[in-house]
């Protein structure tokens, strides 16, 4: 099978180009192989290209870059199910047959306990869990404070080890302060 790539978000959702010469370009551009009519895409954005140990793909300057799982790259080669990012246009690197980027949230069933105590004490980890859930609680009230702009790293680590140790000991959470 040559490889493909098959959009996954955008306008062209569902569109499958196959990539069947040793090079392949996409951009905004119409003469390229696959035309974005996105402004956000550069004219010619990127380039994928055949070679010895697999297909490269190569931004060519693009204004606001070209991405393979949500890094940003310059050249890169393609890994089998890779997706890359083009203006507002997700595209999946397929080199074989095979299902195509579905959402887990689509596919996937959970069991979950009927109430909330249940499932909070469901795993050993969910201690440190629920440690760092009111960490971030705390940390989002701080914003409230007139005149708090900046908090200090050792207040952080201060208010996990409180936050942890009263996961711990089951004390009483109605007070938050360190």
């Amino acid at each position: 099978m040559s490889p493909k790539l098959t959009v996954i978000a955008g306008p062209a959702d569902g569109t499958t180009y196959q990539i069947a010469g040793d090079r392949f370009s996409i951009g905004r551009d119409a003469q390229n192989h696959f035309s974005i009519p996105d402004n956000s895409v550069s004219r010619e954005h990127c380039v994928i290209v055949r070679q010895a140990e697999g297909f490269l793909i190569r931004d060519l300057g693009s204004h606001n870059g070209t991405l393979v799982n949500d890094l940003p790259v310059k050249d890169q080669l393609l890994a089998h199910r890779d997706c890359i990012s083009i203006g507002r246009t997700v595209l999946q690197f397929l080199m074989r047959d095979d299902v195509v980027f579905e959402d887990p949230a689509e596919t996937a069933t959970t069991s979950m306990p009927a109430d909330l105590n249940s499932l909070l004490t469901a795993t050993p980890a969910t201690a440190d869990l629920q440690a760092l859930l009111r960490v971030s609680t705390m940390l989002h009230s701080f914003q409230a404070i007139p005149g708090t702009r900046f908090l200090r790293p050792e207040h952080v680590g201060a208010a996990f080890v409180v936050a942890h140790h009263r996961g711990h000991t089951r004390e009483p959470r109605g007070d938050s302060s360190l």
